[in-house]
């Protein structure tokens, strides 16, 4: 298992600060830096070319192509010209990950439907594969959900309506928050949803592209279970930080390392 970061780069002031950011989670034995400066409303050619300063730093890169606004808000005639610009503008090196969280009113911008959603990503793969034939496609970063309402629709609904319907990402993405609060059972529920995939995925691994914990001992716990291999399928993780916020017991706003980011440069280093 390799250990990746998601980071929204583009809300960063200065390129000396992005530039920061990726150094410090290469030292931290990261494998990509997954942005989303060329998501729907902030995307355009400037910031696509400057997302090849991560490459050149010698780190992978993951796209996002999804919508902060809500992606079920935009019509599809346009969503394709989105997607038609984004893969000339972004580095051909790139991974693509399609739709952030669309199980959620959050990102997918009205009552979130998984047929829907499904119709979407397979507009964005058709139109990143015409140009990458061997691209690499993640899809669909589900937050890892246990009710069906018109707010949130749970993981596994929409991964039966995916793989009933023939969708087909190089790899599935999975999100989770570790011990929040309210949802002491969602590990479980997590164990189980990555148990689903392994039987009816279809050979696909399973990548956690969002995780992260709620203070400095559960993180370093998480972090353990992790590196230990306990959650069986997974094959990457994108530990979530550096958005000019506490970066879940990573980093701070002021860059400054926590304990776990320090155990990470040691475990990277030997």
């Amino acid at each position: 298992m390799r250990m990746s970061v998601t980071s929204h780069l583009q809300r960063f002031m200065s390129a000396k600060d992005r530039i920061r950011c990726i150094r410090m989670m290469k030292a931290a034995g990261f494998a990509y830096v997954r942005t989303s400066a060329l998501q729907y409303e902030n995307a355009n050619m400037v910031s696509g070319m400057n997302l090849n300063a991560i490459l050149d730093e010698g780190i992978g890169l993951v796209v996002m192509v999804s919508s902060n606004d809500g992606f079920m808000r935009i019509p599809m005639a346009d969503w394709r010209k989105y997607v038609s610009k984004i893969v000339k503008w972004a580095p051909s090196g790139a991974v693509w990950q399609c739709l952030n969280e669309p199980n959620t009113l959050l990102f997918s911008g009205m009552a979130p439907d998984a047929d829907v959603a499904l119709e979407y990503f397979m507009q964005a793969r058709e139109i990143i594969l015409d140009r990458y034939p061997d691209a690499f496609i993640i899809a669909p970063g589900l937050t890892n959900e246990s009710r069906d309402d018109k707010w949130k629709i749970s993981a596994r609904t929409f991964l039966r309506v995916w793989i009933q319907h023939g969708a087909a990402p190089s790899a599935w993405a999975l999100h989770y928050y570790h011990n929040r609060p309210d949802k002491p059972k969602d590990l479980a529920l997590l164990k189980a949803n990555i148990a689903y995939l392994e039987k009816i995925g279809g050979g696909k691994p399973v990548y956690l592209t969002e995780t992260g914990a709620y203070d400095p001992m559960n993180a370093m716990r998480w972090y353990g279970m992790l590196k230990a291999g306990e959650l069986g399928g997974v094959k990457e993780v994108a530990w979530y930080a550096m958005d000019h916020h506490k970066g879940y017991e990573l980093i701070d706003d002021k860059f400054k390392p926590s304990a776990l980011y320090a155990k990470m440069s040691e475990d990277a280093e030997s």
